[in-house]
């Protein structure tokens, strides 16, 4: 009587699956709708223009294809669940219904909008339509992966995945550093050469280098070069560090889209060093 007992049970717990397996399947049956092409993911340069001239729009395309024969029910999209800070306009989507890229953001002043932020991606009386989804406009946000879902109450989810890569962009000035000797032997201090960095990221090391300034007259020969120094604030064991040594890190880890570096420079002459003008040129360097 025990065994009998657990085999029932069994029997029960195995009628008990089927039917949860059945309500599945006639749950996907009565979609209707099969997507090719899902899902969409996208990957793009940080602090790109992807509506600027020679910029390629990145576009995926999606397939939808009605496989019951009486249904005739049209197929609104959404985007929903998309990732805190990426812009929904920025995610436009072009369908055989409209020549328009279209945006799923009511009002928006970029793109042919539709109501309540739905989009037709297969129209009544449709067995298929193709549709291509895009990315248009200027990608100044912060690295990392973005993701959204495209939802429809009679058709499949679609996972959409934006990667936005790293990017870093180092601007100096001046470009050139100039220097006249007037005062004879002794130390001398460099206008403030200001660094720009614009990053959408916080994990990147700066360092800058110089083979210091070179005399530009053509009075004498064999004139040693000036060794510029990086002056360091008061507090470091070493308040100057010569530049010819190699990189000298300055700064790491700043995140923001318009980092502006004032680094104080300094070089010393001596009875080797002429009157006259000396170039030179500071390296910067980006470490990832």
């Amino acid at each position: 009587m025990q065994m009998k007992l657990k085999r029932c049970g069994l029997w029960l717990l195995l009628a008990g699956s089927l039917l949860v397996l059945a309500g599945n399947v006639m749950a996907s049956c009565q979609l209707g709708i099969v997507v090719d092409g899902g899902p969409v993911s996208f990957t793009v340069r940080g602090f790109t223009d992807l509506d600027g001239p020679g910029e390629q729009v990145p576009t995926h395309w999606l397939t939808f294809t009605r496989t019951a024969e009486d249904d005739d029910t049209v197929l609104y999209y959404s985007l929903i669940d998309l990732t805190e800070g990426f812009p929904r306009d920025m995610v436009v989507v072009q369908t055989p219904y409209d020549s328009d890229w279209q945006a799923f953001t009511e009002g928006s002043d970029r793109w042919r909008w539709s109501s309540d932020a739905q989009i037709c991606f297969l129209a009544a009386g449709d067995k298929q339509s193709h549709v291509q989804i895009g990315l248009r406009g200027n990608v100044k946000l912060r690295a990392g992966t973005y993701s959204g879902t495209l939802s429809a109450s009679h058709g499949p989810d679609i996972p959409v995945e934006i990667t936005v890569l790293p990017y870093t962009l180092v601007t100096t000035s001046p470009q050139e550093i100039q220097l006249t000797l007037e005062q004879g032997p002794g130390w001398y201090t460099i206008p403030p050469l200001e660094i720009q960095v614009e990053a959408n990221h916080g994990d990147w090391v700066l360092a800058i280098a110089s083979d210091g300034l070179h005399y530009q007259g053509d009075k004498y020969e064999n004139v040693p070069p000036l060794e510029l120094y990086l002056v360091k604030p008061v507090d470091e064991p070493e308040k100057l560090v010569p530049l010819s040594e190699g990189p000298q890190e300055i700064t790491r880890s700043v995140y923001g889209w318009g980092t502006t570096l004032s680094i104080d420079l300094q070089t010393e002459s001596t009875w080797k060093h002429p009157a006259g003008v000396y170039k030179g040129t500071v390296f910067v360097y980006v470490v990832w």
